[in-house]
């Protein structure tokens, strides 16, 4: 699949391949959804002007227009799916989705500088990040725009959208993000980044209202809603059709991080903090050899991890300053 071409990847549903700079994977995929009052958008990929031009190349090559789009839907609120949805939506007029949960956290995600790098600081503090590393921890983030809007249109789980040929239902499916959404059609599922192949979507804990994600991505993962036979359709990479497979897989993945984790605590004589299990924790290369990003994805992980412990009994927080774990 090329930039700035689309393909209809079944009927009533094109997939435009938008880049992502300087990030793997490289790429992020929108879909325009054909429906009788135009168009609705799955997804806009990040506020670029190369973003915006192929995407506006992508709609052209089957002839259709960002004028054409009524509506865009966001899986959920990272930049690389939001970031250009005011953009589109000014020269459209289009309505504006999201899941309720994800809506309610744009302003402390975007509008809100001073407040976001606070609540982040505190955060990895609470988790034993050293002062040393807590500054560039902090800092390693994507440019978060806070031009963005907020949603006009405030999506629940269950929720139906009319497109050519059928229904859109609305699946809430939190994990990756707290109000992260699933769109089941009549001939796919547009999975956002809940479920993608050779990758295992990041789970955080920052800014996260729930007390346990990870407990709340797999309930998703067992969604009996998600049909496992459907075409899936992600947000990165090529479309699949072992969703079942897939979601037994990141099961499985989750299952052996649990163990590795509990381990991790009980190792030593002491209780510890969040930021020394994760450095215990065999991730795609040595901790060491992690960019400032992925360690920052590497404790929030750990952390969604040890309070789904927490919640199962395994271990224990002890509330010191910071949180240190240990095995009960």
């Amino acid at each position: 699949m090329s930039a700035g071409h689309a393909t209809e990847v079944c009927p009533g549903i094109w997939s435009v391949r938008l880049p992502i700079p300087n990030a793997s994977p490289d790429h992020v995929l929108v879909y325009a959804v054909e429906a009788r009052e135009g168009l609705i958008l799955i997804d806009t990929g990040f506020k670029t002007e190369e973003c915006r031009r192929t995407l506006e190349a992508g709609l052209a090559s089957f002839g259709a227009r960002v004028r054409d789009v009524y509506g865009i839907v966001a899986t959920h609120l990272h930049p690389d799916h939001y970031g250009l949805a005011g953009t589109l939506q000014e020269q459209s007029g289009a309505w504006l989705g999201m899941h309720v949960v994800d809506a309610a956290l744009v302003p402390a995600w975007y509008h809100d500088q001073e407040a976001l790098n606070s609540a982040t600081s505190e955060w990895l503090r609470a988790l034993g990040a050293p002062g040393v590393a807590r500054q560039g921890l902090a800092e390693a983030m994507r440019p978060w725009d806070p031009d963005v809007p907020l949603p006009n249109r405030l999506l629940a789980d269950g929720e139906r959208l009319e497109y050519a040929y059928g229904m859109l239902k609305v699946c809430h499916t939190p994990g990756h993000t707290p109000g992260h959404i699933v769109l089941v059609a009549r001939d796919a599922v547009l999975v956002g980044d809940h479920v993608l192949r050779g990758i295992s979507p990041f789970l955080s804990t920052l800014l996260d209202p729930s007390d346990d994600p990870l407990g709340g991505f797999l309930a998703a993962l067992a969604d009996e809603r998600l049909p496992v036979g459907a075409l899936v359709l992600p947000g990165h990479g090529r479309p699949f059709r072992t969703l079942g497979e897939r979601m037994t897989e990141l099961r499985s993945h989750h299952d052996r991080r649990l163990a590795e984790i509990a381990i991790a605590v009980s190792t030593g004589d002491e209780p510890k903090t969040a930021w020394e299990v994760a450095q215990d924790v065999h991730w795609f290369r040595p901790w060491d050899e992690l960019d400032l990003f992925s360690q920052r994805i590497a404790l929030g992980e750990t952390h969604a991890h040890l309070l789904h412990l927490e919640r199962s009994g395994l271990v224990d927080a002890v509330n010191d300053d910071p949180y240190r774990w240990t095995r009960r």
